[in-house]
């Protein structure tokens, strides 16, 4: 896989398309990975940055490997190290048992549920991570 850095008007619509949400060009920026012929199979959002925290979403096509040591250095990099943020946080339907799971695998924590503010009416999982949790920045990960 191969990270796309410079496209977010490419990989933030993709990414919004891919989890129903809108991309709204110029609130925020995405990465993106495309396979050995060019498609893109996975991509990160960052947006609602406020010095302190920035929104991160994430969508990739089924049965694609892109998240290796790498790919995760790179999510996390950009907002503890040149965003500076003190956490990141994300978003993801009760229902969304495969978002759960790689927010979790990731390192992100649950911390609160809000009740009813999925598109469907469902409940919407919080989950966060502090700069000092997180594990892919260290020279050991």
């Amino acid at each position: 896989m191969q990270i796309v850095t410079d496209r977010p008007d490419i990989v933030g619509p993709w990414v919004c398309r891919e989890i129903g949400k809108l991309w709204v060009p110029g609130a925020g920026t995405a990465l993106g990975w495309v396979d050995h012929s060019g498609e893109l199979v996975a991509g990160v959002t960052f947006t609602n940055f406020d010095g302190a925290n920035v929104w991160l979403d994430a969508a990739a096509l089924p049965k694609k490997r892109w998240a290796d040591r790498r790919a995760l250095w790179a999510v996390f990099h950009y907002p503890f190290e040149q965003l500076g943020c003190v956490r990141v946080s994300s978003l993801v339907p009760e229902d969304n048992k495969v978002a759960q799971k790689f927010n979790e695998s990731a390192g992100l924590v649950h911390e609160a549920t809000l009740a009813r503010a999925a598109p469907n009416n469902g409940d919407m999982r919080v989950y966060r991570m502090f700069r000092e949790d997180c594990r892919w920045l260290r020279r050991e990960a």
